[in-house]
């Protein structure tokens, strides 16, 4: 079982609000240790998609560059948790690989920063790695981080400035409303603020925000703040995290009482990162191919069908 990792500001957080959700989210538990036969340590096969050390190439026209192994804060859920080490972080040889990689295919336009938590770069060296992929051609960037809601003070007007030079958008991980605190939704605000646009990621997550109260309040919420409702992840099959996934037929009961409470308001699709690589559809009608015995068939965005299991 990975070690907790709090960071200050999270850790103060549950001490003083008590709260379920974050506990849940962030401290270890028991539960960490439900074993599912379909649970792998790579459920997005990322290893069979890495074209450089650290450089993921699955869709045609964005890679994901992971720039550390570092977070603010280890979620229990998270599917890359065993990957998680201090000590490996990309080097001049492998950016320059990456570099490399990206002249040749001409078809990438978008790079998404991920890792690990991107904003656990120090300004100068986030600075440097974008600027080394930029001199390749004019690439669209995403930061993908949690940075706003485990390590606030993180967003500052010295690295907003330094990123204002760039095509950026942020991709922000928000599982509840116990996250939005003051401090956070700040953040939020400066980030938007400097003209960037912030798209929203949830992991629909039992004993957190598996209910239609909870969701259409976290909605709602990124409503009032400007935020763009982007993803509903339904849980990847990744280990030591069965007992955090909804069952996808619970979870497109959710959805739908969510949509229908929320109507007239944007809300983020529901989707499935598809097991062996298949890669990320929306979970609707028109994708499920269909259904047997314990599994739901998808039709992935190349045709194949792909099984998600039904626990």
């Amino acid at each position: 079982m990975k070690p907790e990792h709090l960071s200050p500001y999270l850790k103060h957080l549950i001490e003083t609000t008590d709260s379920p959700a974050l506990k849940r989210q962030f401290l270890a538990s028991p539960d960490e240790k439900i074993f599912s036969p379909y649970d792998t340590a790579d459920p997005l096969a990322e290893e069979r998609f890495s074209v450089t050390p650290f450089l993921i190439h699955r869709y045609p026209e964005k890679v994901l560059w992971l720039t550390t192994q570092r977070c603010a804060a280890v979620c229990r859920y998270c599917f890359r948790k065993h990957r998680l080490d201090e000590t490996t972080v990309p080097g001049e040889s492998d950016i320059e690989a990456a570099c490399g990689y990206l002249r040749a295919h001409t078809e990438v336009g978008e790079m998404l920063l991920s890792g690990g938590d991107p904003l656990m770069l120090s300004d100068s060296r986030l600075e440097t790695v974008l600027r080394l992929f930029s001199r390749v051609r004019p690439l669209r960037f995403r930061i993908c981080t949690r940075m706003p809601v485990t390590a606030p003070d993180r967003i500052t007007d010295e690295l907003l400035s330094r990123l204002n030079g760039y095509r950026m958008r942020f991709s922000v991980h928000i599982n509840c409303t116990d996250e939005l605190t003051e401090e956070a939704c700040a953040a939020l605000e400066k980030i938007r603020r400097f003209g960037f646009e912030v798209l929203t990621q949830t992991v629909l997550l039992r004993g957190v925000n598996d209910s239609r109260e909870q969701l259409a309040a976290l909605f709602l919420s990124f409503a009032d703040l400007g935020l763009t409702p982007y993803y509903l992840f339904q849980g990847d099959l990744a280990a030591e995290t069965a007992a955090f996934r909804v069952s996808i037929q619970r979870g497109r009961r959710l959805y739908r009482q969510v949509c229908r409470q929320l109507r007239g308001l944007p809300v983020p699709k529901y989707a499935v990162d598809l097991p062996d690589g298949g890669g990320k559809v929306v979970i609707e009608p028109s994708r499920i191919a269909a259904v047997r015995g314990k599994k739901i068939w998808f039709r992935s965005d190349s045709g194949r069908l792909f099984a998600y299991p039904i626990e």
